[in-house]
């Protein structure tokens, strides 16, 4: 009996050592017209520092840097976050874009709203978006709470619909997607053989296509 309840409290330690910490850093929210600057309230994990993106998709919590009022943001309010925050002795920009969910039901009651926040890693012909998501069994992933959050990439050409390729599925998918340039479809053929390398794939369509 003494041994599961020395497991359970250290079970429990562990556990709230992986929760989300917030901090506050300087960012702006940007809407159709306008902006304000802000103070966002992020979730950082206790014991890696790492920041949890995954917890801004559907909600910000910020402070309004001339009103000091405390408020929520959504993605059905507003065109975009966007904030810096340290990492190995620099600074890296976040750039959240409000989206309309064309996102697939993976896991989670995220997948139900209209709109949803997506880290945007590169904007152009063809954007590249990061989405994250939950699932029992590790993957590309950071544990939370017990859960997996796993992490996917999203390419979207402009005015055309969000393509999520699937792992086991890459290079079918991104050919079948990208039938207007050969420079890219090459690229995929040739050199995609994870999601890291997704990213080549669309800077090469940004360079050379339409």
């Amino acid at each position: 009996m003494k041994i599961k309840y020395v497991l359970f409290v250290i079970a429990l330690v562990f556990s709230h050592c992986l929760e989300a910490k917030p901090k506050t850093v300087k960012g702006k929210i940007i809407y159709e017209n306008d902006s304000i600057d802000v103070l966002f309230v992020i979730p950082f994990a206790y014991s890696t520092e790492e920041l949890k993106v995954w917890g801004l998709q559907n909600k910000v919590k910020f402070i309004n840097s001339a009103t000091r009022k405390k408020s929520i943001v959504k993605p059905s309010q507003e065109k975009e976050i966007q904030f810096y925050y340290e990492e190995n002795e620099g600074f890296t920009k976040i750039r959240m874009i409000s989206t309309y969910n064309r996102v697939k039901q993976i896991s989670g009651s995220e997948s139900f709203l209209d709109n949803i926040f997506l880290k945007i890693d590169i904007e152009g012909k063809m954007n590249l978006y990061t989405y994250y998501y939950r699932e029992n069994n590790p993957g590309d992933s950071a544990t939370t709470g017990g859960l997996f959050v796993v992490s996917s990439k999203i390419i979207q050409r402009q005015d055309d619909n969000m393509l999520m390729p699937r792992y086991s599925y890459l290079k079918k998918d991104l050919t079948e997607y990208i039938t207007d340039c050969p420079e890219a479809k090459r690229t995929v053929e040739n050199s995609v053989n994870s999601l890291n390398d997704i990213k080549k794939v669309v800077e090469i369509y940004n360079v050379y296509c339409k």
